[in-house]
């Protein structure tokens, strides 16, 4: 993805041991036009030395930018207490929780369109648990101009941690792809309705799925003729082959051959994918099959 230039933007960042990974961030995200006037860091309990220590340096060095908002924010439990480490599913929930949380905090503060910021969501510092649940909660409420990333970095700034980028350093932000729901139906998912990832996520799956039915029945009783169907019958629910089928609508190989390639191209041009094979056919036309079960 390429950054556009001059957005304000709004960074959340997970933190691990390297303090470094969010100010490293906001130099490349300005040095490609993104203006960030927010920055949210999410961390767990600093109870090690190098958690400490990465809580200070960005205590230390944010304060010194005077176009920055910032917030250490703690993770925590369901009982209100600091989260000590991301290394079990309920931690990772927690997680995902708390990112969901922070996205939609921000988008719901953010309504008007003059002035709405986009996110910038970096899952470079942490643990990787953290960074796998905080793309989900990207994937339910993330759109427009919503990115997430990765920094790689190399060289002296890697090894002397340094807190900012100079010319010459060998560091760069990677943009993260990113199936965002507002994106595959933004007339149905309107997640940022739910204040809890996993119930958004339920009603995106089932949303999802009513939609793909409704396509498949489309498809079916509008676009194949009747000899179409017949053939696409046998094809999808007992896996015949074009000899087989042929033999069973008592018809020549040519025309079974030249019905499923006229089936194949009507759902080229009906559902926009391209090739389609019997497997994929057979995907798209689930909730049809399963009804002729």
């Amino acid at each position: 993805m390429q950054a556009s230039s001059n957005i304000p933007t709004t960074l959340i960042a997970t933190l691990g041991s390297e303090a470094q990974v969010v100010t490293l961030t906001i130099d490349l995200l300005r040095q490609q036009g993104r203006d960030v006037r927010q920055v949210l860091v999410l961390h767990t309990a600093a109870n090690s030395a190098p958690m400490q220590e990465a809580v200070q340096r960005l205590n230390d060095t944010l304060p010194k930018d005077p176009r920055l908002c910032f917030e250490l924010r703690v993770l925590q439990n369901t009982q209100g207490e600091a989260l000590r480490d991301v290394d079990s599913p309920e931690a990772g929930v927690l997680v995902c929780r708390a990112v969901y949380s922070a996205i939609r905090e921000i988008k719901m503060a953010n309504q008007d369109p003059q002035t709405r910021h986009s996110i910038d969501l970096c899952l470079a510092g942490g643990r990787k648990t953290m960074s796998v649940y905080a793309m989900i909660a990207a994937q339910l409420l993330f759109e427009g101009e919503d990115a997430a990333w990765h920094l790689f970095s190399a060289g002296d700034l890697l090894r002397e941690k340094r807190m900012h980028w100079q010319a010459g350093d060998e560091a760069s932000l990677v943009s993260l792809p990113l199936l965002r729901y507002a994106d595959v139906a933004p007339a149905l998912f309107r997640l940022i309705e739910s204040a809890d990832p996993f119930a958004a996520l339920n009603q995106a799956e089932t949303q999802a799925r009513a939609v793909r039915a409704a396509r498949a029945r489309e498809f079916w009783q509008y676009t194949l003729s009747p000899a179409e169907k017949a053939c696409a019958k046998l094809l999808l629910c007992e896996g015949l082959a074009d000899k087989q089928m042929a033999e069973r609508l008592k018809k020549s190989r040519k025309t079974i051959e030249s019905q499923l390639k006229s089936i194949y191209g009507k759902a080229e041009l009906f559902f926009g994918v391209s090739p389609i094979t019997g497997r994929v056919l057979a995907s798209l036309l689930a909730a049809v099959v399963n009804e002729m079960a």
